[in-house]
């Protein structure tokens, strides 16, 4: 008869085979103390042929370790890095740095993120960026408290008519015609066919539209 096989007390990497335990399936397993001092069950057959080396340990310290690149003093965007950040992200496999920013904030951010430019700041860079577009708007495209990149936008997809400022009323089954200036609408009437509504909507643009766009 075979000999069964013990490997109680041997060392398989970081691992050391305690006792055996019940077994998974038809694979013989074994309770080990790790050297980072954790236990794990691990099947006989992943320790013996070396697929199993640790509880875990090893494989996070090789992952980590390809985080390791030190960015402290380097400059991304408006942040510079002061430190590697003791805080972990939820994958433990991506190292935070904490920056401060030009404009005096202190953030903590994925090296990834830093690396790839997806952050360039606190967020002041979006909210300077919107307020200088903000500023543009007012100077270039907005006369007389009218946004006049507005009045030539198409229809909406959602519309039936297929006709800018044109609707059908649905109690009565007409076409409604109006026309918005200044956020304000002026309602046009209502029409049984649709090219009168589609008139009445054109002598509208000439009266209000017109002046912005020839402006």
């Amino acid at each position: 008869m075979r000999k069964k096989i013990d490997i109680t007390g041997q060392r398989f990497g970081r691992l050391i085979a305690v006792q055996e335990v019940s077994s998974k399936g038809h694979h013989r397993c074994y309770l080990c103390t790790c050297d980072c001092g954790n236990t794990k069950i691990v099947p006989m057959d992943n320790l013996r042929n070396g697929k199993t080396k640790s509880c875990g340990c090893l494989n996070r310290e090789m992952t980590s370790s390809k985080n390791t690149i030190d960015l402290t003093g380097k400059r991304f965007g408006r942040l510079t890095v002061l430190r590697r950040s003791g805080g972990h992200h939820k994958t433990q496999t991506k190292a935070i740095w904490t920056c401060q920013c030009d404009c005096g904030n202190v953030v903590d951010v994925l090296s990834t993120n830093l690396t790839r430019g997806e952050t360039k700041s606190c967020s002041c860079w979006k909210k300077d960026n919107g307020y200088a577009l903000f500023q543009y708007d007012r100077s270039h495209l907005l006369v007389d408290g009218v946004f006049f990149p507005l009045l030539k936008s198409r229809v909406r997809f959602d519309n039936p008519t297929g006709v800018k400022g044109i609707t059908i009323d649905r109690a009565s089954g007409k076409y409604r015609a109006s026309i918005t200036i200044r956020r304000k609408r002026i309602y046009l009437g209502r029409y049984a066919k649709l090219q009168d509504a589609v008139r009445a909507r054109k002598i509208a643009e000439d009266i209000y539209h017109k002046p912005y766009l020839e402006g």
